[in-house]
């Protein structure tokens, strides 16, 4: 560092290993769960190093120096940057613990880059705050601290806002609001129309996100609204979002999904009770699947979901959830065609979940270890029975 760079260094002691610190700043997965919304790493000196956020702003960088769960080195050239500076991180043990002592070099001392030396100070901060957080509960601060309105929205034009008697066509139309959430308990309505939150416009609902961003859950921030014609101005607390409970172990999740799908599969016996093997055969329109297609999408679902788990168990990097793949034609005509019956149909689709549970209660403690994985998984699979009623609603179309 030279007398004309600014200092820039961040400490932060964690309760987990430098292994396990390592991964998170050389793993893809992990990055996202703790930094940035898109990571691509190649973690060898010369390997490449890509980071993008919500907000647009990208990183370029290259890995110089790796010793590895010890030190890494590497440049970061942000979006707009005239060049690259330096990241230099050291992970030193501390018994069970480990400390991250985090430098940002090469940042000029200069009025050019104030703004930017202010935006990594601040970056670094929350996001050395987000890998503890990330690294011993496995929760993202990010997602956490979001806060929500409690509001609902519809599309709002000249003639609803001419329906209204509202002297503006531009802003959040409300369709009404949440129970016991920040905009009830600041007296908003139905029929009323935002259009300015914390000193800013709002032209649209898009112009929300940018806004809230710039708060946590808690924070207290002015609203001007139209009731009717009158503009009126209050205060609004913003809400904070429930953290999400999950079970403790992997026996635990094992238990409550396959008490899940039992739940389910009563349910998916009741409505096919009757029914021909003809009938669920019939298409209810050329767009839609067969009673039996429904059946073998249920079956893919639960292979992807193995698959998706199995990834996570060799540590390959992961999409954020689980992105089937079974909707493609040809892969439901083919498991109908090995299955033809609806008897069969039922068979494969109970040892599918059976592998499911099984996978579930076998979970490695390594896995465990790392919390915002099996959060990851206790989040996706818990999301089941929704994608099941979702699709029993188009089992009966077919059904008619």
């Amino acid at each position: 560092m030279t007398t004309e760079d600014r200092e820039l260094v961040f400490q932060r002691t964690v309760q987990s290993s430098p292994a396990e610190v390592y991964r998170a700043f050389t793993h893809p997965t992990a990055l996202r769960d703790w930094l940035c919304k898109e990571a691509s790493v190649d973690s060898r000196p010369g390997g490449a190093l890509f980071l993008k956020w919500q907000n647009g702003y990208t990183v370029l960088g290259e890995f110089l120096e790796i010793e590895k769960d010890r030190h890494l080195r590497f440049t970061w050239r942000g979006r707009d940057e005239p060049f690259a500076t330096l990241v230099d991180v050291q992970l030193i043990p501390e018994g069970e613990n480990t400390q991250v002592r985090l430098e940002h070099l090469e940042v000029p001392l200069s009025a050019s880059w104030d703004q930017q030396a202010e935006e990594f100070r601040d970056g670094w901060k929350n996001g050395l705050e987000n890998l503890q957080s990330f690294l011993e509960t496995g929760l993202d601060l990010r997602v956490i601290r979001r806060p929500m309105l409690g509001i609902l929205f519809e599309e709002f034009s000249p003639e609803v806002a001419a329906k209204l008697g509202v002297p503006v066509s531009a802003g959040v139309y409300l369709a009404g609001t949440v129970e016991g959430m920040g905009a009830q308990a600041a007296g908003l309505q139905a029929q009323d129309v935002l259009v300015e939150m914390d000193g800013q416009p709002l032209p649209n609902p898009d112009a929300l996100g940018p806004i809230l961003q710039k708060h946590q859950g808690g924070d207290t921030v002015e609203v001007a609204y139209y009731r009717g014609a009158e503009l009126r101005k209050t205060q609004m607390t913003l809400s904070k979002r429930p953290i999400p409970e999950h079970p403790a172990t992997a026996a635990e999740l094992a238990e409550w999904v396959r008490n899940s799908y039992t739940e389910m599969d009563r349910e998916l016996a009741a409505s096919l009770e009757g029914i021909t093997e003809e009938s669920a055969d019939k298409r209810p329109s050329p767009e839609e699947w067969t009673a039996k297609e429904n059946l073998a999408h249920f079956i893919a679902a639960e292979r992807d979901l193995h698959t998706w788990m199995a990834d996570m168990l060799n540590d390959h990097p992961i999409p954020d959830s689980l992105e089937y793949s079974s909707n493609a034609h040809v892969r439901m005509t083919a498991i109908v065609s090995v299955h033809p019956t609806i008897p069969d149909l039922l068979e494969e689709l109970k040892r599918c979940q059976a592998e499911t549970v099984e996978m579930l209660a076998h979970l490695p403690d390594e896995l465990l270890r790392r919390k915002h994985i099996f959060f990851r998984i206790a989040e996706w699979v818990k999301e089941t029975p929704d994608h099941f009623k979702e699709h029993t609603e188009q089992l009966k179309r077919a059904l008619g």
